[in-house]
C-alpha cells in the first residue's frame, strides 16, 4: 500500500504543476482520457471510493495519508471541483465521528503533519472545528515531548523549540 500512495502523492503533485498556467503549454497533445484533470479526477475518485486508511502503528492515520488528502483538496480546488471537495468534507467529517479514534496523537512527525489537512479545510470551509483540530497540531510540534532522550532535552535548553519535528511547518 506504501508504493501506491506514494506514487499518487507524486502523481498529484504532476497534476497540479501541470495543470497550472505556467505549466500548460509545456505539455499537451494527451491521449483522449489521459489529461491531466481527468487523470485527477480519476485519482481523486478513487481516493473517496477506497474508504481505507493507511494506518501507522496499526492506530493512526499516517503521513501517506495526509499527503494524498492534501493533493486532493488541492486539485478540487485548482479545478473548483466543488462536488469533490465536498465529497473530501465529508470524508474529513468522520474524524470527528466515527473515525475519531484514528486521528493521531501528535508526537512524531509522521503524525503531527495530520493536522495540515484540517486547517486546509479550514482555509476553504471555516469550520471553526478544523481550525481547531489544526493548531492543536501546529501546537504540539513545538513541544518537547515526555519520552525526549537527553539529547533532545539539551538540544532543547539551548533554545531550539520543539521535538526536532517541522513537518506541519512545511506542508502548509
Amino acid at each position: 500500500m506504501r508504493i501506491h500512495t506514494t506514487i499518487f502523492c507524486l502523481l498529484i503533485s504532476f497534476l497540479l504543476q501541470t495543470t497550472s498556467c505556467s505549466q500548460r503549454s509545456k505539455l499537451t497533445d494527451f491521449p483522449a482520457g489521459y489529461t491531466p484533470e481527468e487523470v485527477g479526477n480519476r485519482i481523486c475518485n478513487r481516493f473517496i471510493e477506497l474508504n481505507r486508511h493507511v494506518i501507522y502503528r496499526g492506530k493512526y492515520i499516517n503521513y501517506q495519508e495526509v499527503c494524498v488528502f492534501l493533493g486532493a483538496l488541492k486539485y478540487a480546488q485548482l479545478t473548483e471541483n466543488t462536488q469533490l471537495m465536498e465529497q473530501l468534507e465529508k470524508r474529513f467529517e468522520t474524524f470527528f465521528t466515527t473515525e475519531k479514534q484514528l486521528v493521531p496523537i501528535p508526537f512524531h512527525v509522521d503524525l503531527t503533519v495530520f493536522g495540515s489537512v484540517p486547517l486546509e479545510l479550514y482555509k476553504i470551509t471555516k469550520d471553526q472545528r478544523c481550525y481547531d483540530m489544526g493548531m492543536y497540531f501546529a501546537d504540539a510540534q513545538w513541544q518537547l515531548p515526555e519520552e525526549a532522550t537527553d539529547e533532545e532535552k539539551a538540544w532543547d535548553a539551548k533554545g531550539f523549540l520543539g521535538k526536532l519535528v517541522y513537518g506541519l511547518m512545511i506542508c502548509i
